[in-house]
Order: structure tokens, then C-alpha cells, then sequence
């Protein structure tokens, strides 16, 4: 790793080349409901089938692929790209002839391509979980990924659960269709902020509340709950507060968002607002000083707790692996805790050591790269340390990515792909896109995660704009009410 910061990049300086490229040839799936198990019995629906056989194709910069302002090695290769042929406009979603692919199931036939070996199939009688994992090389339409309905899309939960905790995990895959158009490599994006606290940590704060339990070392009504945070992991920690009933003191950066403040107020937990000139340090500092004065205190301390990681190795390593049908190649995650991708990266090796691991932190503080800290935009990662349950056997590179770029790629996913994901999650994006512009990963698989809602971004560089915009409409009569529409629907 590069110990000086001559110049801005989108990668670190040590990169992973031993991995050799294995284009996905073909899916083990089922088109069948969300609510029914893979089932082989002769009255079930047909299943298509799609060959996944790539016609040649070169990357093209769009406008959904402008290279990414501090991203120079996707700029070289793009701009090397305009004097190579276009994409052969079959597979054009603008063309007016859509790709007449198919899903090669598990009862393909003779002539259907073999199904890789070296990885087995799902059990035929097991329930589908979340969004069925589909995916081709060609560009698809709808007719190809078929929509849910309603019915379908409400019938995955069907039990009463006893309490709110009982919501969090099971969360749907998606495949970006915009903003990966045209790219080598597929990415699929975990929609986090469907966990009922709005992030991916409530799947940490569960487990390390849960743990803490099962050891002895908290009680209910008893013990004072003491986490230093920068926001999600603290929401997290207050909703479940709140389930199992404990009183809970967060300290966070006085620079994070006002409605991550409001959030915790909302829950009933106390905050703590910390130097932001500390970061997340200033934050642990402040915890402990506080844990030394106050009886029946107990840290969780989420950067050291190895609860973290199993909730991920149990949880969402899991999740990922079923829903790809074991068809993932490659995973980027930001650091923050560091438990997401210890735990969904040790999961997904053991189950397929060719599986990459990529960790992801801000450009403006590469602490992983070796590079010092400094103040950066993108809330959730980039501590300024190493967290200790972070395992760095598990990746050779750590990608980079600048703060301007997280928020315009957060923006992007809003408005192609109706994503409304946080800043980190832009940055997860932005990794994705790196890696999935690369050669060596024609044909594979990227999967990250929508870290949180953007919701709760609307005070930030994020919104700031569309806030302000929005606290200065006012009432309006008919004529002014037709102006602005008319502009509207005329806009491109």
C-alpha cells in the first residue's frame, strides 16, 4: 500500500491480478412466485430459459457512465473506447427488437448449456427468499426480469412477528439497470434501508444487544447502554434499546446529520455531541469517560466486537449467497465498523474461494491504503483508524473514492434507478463501478449494499439543495400552478 498522496486515484496502489477471470456461462433459477418453494412437479408454471452467451461487446461512455471526477483510470479506458465499434444494437435497450433471452432453470434441458459444477445447486425444496437471483450478461428488459405484483411481493413475510426485531434481515437484491448499462461486469445492489431502524446496522445492533445478553454482561432496566457512533450503528442501537428496554447514551460527531440527531431523540435515547475535528476518536474518547462515571455502564463498542461480524457471517453473507444462487464473484463494502465485510466476505469464501473482497473507504481518508486521515462528506465510513474486527486477510485492495463522487452517485441512483440511498451507499456504488469497468471482470457478478435511507441525508451536501428549494414553495394560484407543470413536462 502507497504511503504518499501525489496525485488523486480511484484505487490503492496494490492491486489483485491472481484472481483468474471465469465468465458466468449459465444460472441455476426458478421464475416461479416469491411466496411458493422451487418445485419440479409437472403442473408447476414453464420456466424460460435464457442462454447467457455474450455477444461481443465493448464498453461505451453514456451519460450513464460519465467517468467519475477523481476515477483516472475509468477515464483511460473509456476515452481509449470511442474508436471501438458501438454496442451491437440487439442488445440496446432503446432498440425496438428487446433480447430474446431466457433463465436456464434446474431442469434444463439436454441441449442447455451445463450448469457450473463447482458450484451446487440450491435444494429444490427450498423457499425462495427475496428477489429471485437473476441475472444476464445481455442487456434485459422486463420481459426477462418479469415484475412482481403485489400479492407476490407481500406474501414473503406471512408470519406475526413478536416484535420489531423479528423484521430485520431478508432484504432484496436488485440489479442497477441504468447505471450499470453497458459495463462488463453486473452489479447488484442489498437494499439495507428495507430493515425496519432504516440501515444495515440493525442487523449488528440486534446481535451485539443479544450477545451482551447471552453472556451476562447487560440487563434490562439495569445496565446503561453507552455506544460512540456516527449514526446508523446509534439508530440501530436505540431502536433495539427501546424492543428489550434499556436507557442508552450515544456520542456522535457534532458534524453528523440532524436527522440521525432526531432519530435518537425519537427513540428515546440521550446524544452526545463530539468534536468533529476528533471524528469517530473523539467519539470513543468521550464513551469511555463517560462509561468511568456512570454505574451499571456498558460499551458494546462496535469496532471491536466480534457480535458485528457474526451478525453479517449469519445474516447477510447467507442472504447474498441464495439470492446470487452462489453466482457472486465479487463484493465492495465501505469500512466503517469493518463488520460487513469481515462477516459476508468470510461467509462467501468459504463457500467459494474464488469469491473477491474489496474494502472501501474515502479517498479523503485512505487510513487502509496507508494514507492519513482528513475531514471527508461521506457519513458511516472512513473512521480516521482501523477497526480491530476488521480482517484484512481477506482482500490485497482497498478501493478509493472521493466524497464529491459518493454524493453524485448517490443522486444518480435516485433519479435512474429509484434508489434512495445515503452517501456512503454512493460510495459503495462508486467501487462497484470501478470494478465492474474492468476488464478482467467481463461476466461476474458485483454485490454491495445500499448502506441506509437517504431520508435522513436531506440536511446534507446530499439534499441540502432540494431541501432548501423545497422550504421555499408556497402557494400558488392556477396560472403559476400551470406554468411550473407545463415546464415540467416539457423538461427532457
Amino acid at each position: 500500500m502507497s504511503s504518499s498522496d501525489s496525485k488523486p486515484s480511484a484505487t490503492s496502489t496494490t492491486v489483485n491480478s491472481s484472481t483468474p477471470t471465469k465468465p458466468v456461462s449459465s444460472i441455476s433459477t426458478s421464475s416461479n412466485s416469491l411466496s411458493k418453494p422451487l418445485s419440479s412437479s409437472t403442473d408447476a408454471k414453464p420456466k424460460t430459459t435464457v442462454s447467457l452467451n455474450k455477444q461481443p461487446s465493448v464498453p461505451v461512455a453514456t451519460k450513464n457512465q460519465i467517468p467519475l471526477k477523481h476515477d483516472t483510470q475509468k477515464t483511460s479506458s473509456l476515452s481509449s473506447s470511442k474508436s471501438k465499434p458501438p454496442l451491437d444494437p440487439k442488445l440496446s435497450r432503446s432498440s425496438s427488437k428487446s433480447v430474446k433471452t431466457s433463465l436456464i432453470s434446474k431442469s434444463s434441458s439436454p441441449s442447455s448449456p451445463p450448469v457450473d459444477k463447482d458450484i451446487p445447486n440450491l435444494p429444490a425444496d427450498r423457499p425462495v427468499k427475496g428477489i429471485d437471483p437473476v441475472f444476464a450478461v445481455a442487456e434485459l428488459t422486463n420481459e426477462e426480469f418479469p415484475v412482481k405484483t403485489l400479492d407476490e411481493i407481500m406474501s414473503i413475510r406471512k408470519e406475526i412477528c413478536a416484535n420489531t426485531g423479528g423484521a430485520i434481515g431478508n432484504t432484496p437484491l436488485v440489479l442497477l439497470n441504468s447505471i450499470g448499462k453497458g459495463l462488463p461486469g453486473k452489479i447488484a445492489v442489498k437494499l439495507e434501508y428495507m430493515n425496519p431502524a432504516g440501515s444495515v446496522k440493525d442487523r449488528v445492533g440486534y446481535a451485539m444487544i443479544d450477545d451482551a445478553e447471552k453472556k451476562g454482561l447487560i440487563e434490562p432496566g439495569k445496565t446503561v447502554l453507552i455506544e460512540a457512533t456516527s449514526g446508523n450503528m446509534g439508530i440501530a442501537l436505540a431502536f433495539v434499546a427501546r424492543i428489550k428496554g434499556y436507557k442508552l447514551i450515544l456520542c456522535m460527531p457534532a458534524s453528523m446529520s440532524v436527522e440521525r440527531r432526531s432519530l435518537l431523540k425519537a427513540y428515546g435515547a440521550e446524544v452526545v455531541l463530539t468534536d468533529p475535528a476528533t471524528a469517530v476518536k473523539g467519539a470513543l474518547q468521550r464513551a469511555n469517560e463517560l462509561k468511568a462515571a456512570i454505574p451499571n455502564a456498558h460499551i458494546l463498542n462496535q469496532f471491536g466486537n466480534p457480535a458485528n461480524v457474526q451478525a453479517h457471517y449469519k445474516t447477510t453473507g447467507p442472504e447474498v449467497w441464495e439470492q446470487t444462487n452462489g453466482k457472486v464473484d465479487i463484493v465492495c463494502f465501505g469500512v466503517g465498523s469493518g463488520g460487513t465485510l469481515s462477516g459476508v466476505g468470510k461467509y462467501l469464501k468459504e463457500k467459494k474461494p474464488s469469491v473477491e473482497v474489496f474494502p472501501v473507504e474515502p479517498f479523503e481518508s485512505s487510513v487502509i491504503n496507508g494514507l492519513p486521515h482528513s475531514p471527508h462528506k461521506i457519513q458511516g465510513m472512513g473512521t480516521g483508524f482501523i477497526p480491530e474486527i476488521l480482517d484484512k486477510t481477506l482482500f490485497s485492495e482497498a478501493l478509493r473514492v472521493h466524497s464529491d463522487d459518493a454524493i453524485a452517485m448517490a443522486k444518480r441512483l435516485a433519479t435512474e434507478e429509484a434508489i434512495l440511498g445515503g452517501i456512503s451507499s454512493g460510495a459503495n456504488v462508486c467501487a462497484a463501478v470501478q470494478l465492474a469497468t474492468r476488464p478482467e471482470n467481463e461476466g461476474k457478478l458485483i454485490v454491495t449494499n445500499i448502506n441506509s435511507f437517504g431520508e435522513r441525508y436531506l440536511s446534507t451536501t446530499l439534499y441540502s439543495d432540494i431541501r432548501e428549494a423545497a422550504e421555499k414553495l408556497k402557494m400558488m394560484s392556477l396560472d403559476e400552478s400551470l406554468e411550473i407543470s407545463q415546464k415540467y413536462v416539457a423538461k427532457e
